[in-house]
């Protein structure tokens, strides 16, 4: 019997586009071969996009989000990688994560604030707290 990768045909990319390829699982209905299934990074990160779309996410939270979650498997951190979009869509589904949630922000000395991610999506506050810092780093820095 020939062995049908579960995921679909669409998302087998040529070998020679020399893109990086991820989630490298056994196909969870053959227990026998030692076929892997790989999807590209793009096609990974608009997956998780649309799932989160799906949960009232917008297109600009998601792909932070979705852009966290890959890199981290692709640094090998598979607990903070795509694995772990399910729990996200819980605390979505009850409450305890809120998207679309507006930070507030606190400024102290020149060089330090505070923000309030008020339940938001973590990549999402960590993302406008880079650019926070990086901003107040330009401001304080000499001419």
């Amino acid at each position: 019997m020939r062995h049908r990768p579960q995921i679909p045909r669409v998302l087998w990319p040529c070998e020679h586009e020399d893109a990086e390829w991820l989630h490298e699982v056994h196909c969870a209905n053959c227990q026998t071969c030692g076929l892997e299934n790989r999807i590209m990074r793009h096609d990974l990160e608009q997956f998780v996009v649309d799932v989160l779309a799906h949960y009232k996410v917008s297109p600009e939270e998601g792909a932070i989000v979705a852009r966290g979650l890959v890199a981290a498997d692709l640094r090998g951190i598979a607990s903070h990688g795509v694995a772990r979009l399910g729990r996200y869509l819980i605390g979505i589904q009850k409450g305890y994560i809120r998207p679309g949630i507006e930070f507030v922000v606190t400024d102290a000395p020149p060089a330090i604030a505070s923000i309030d991610a008020r339940d938001g999506l973590g990549q999402v506050v960590s993302e406008r707290a880079m650019e926070l810092a990086m901003e107040k780093a330009r401001e304080g820095s000499p001419s």
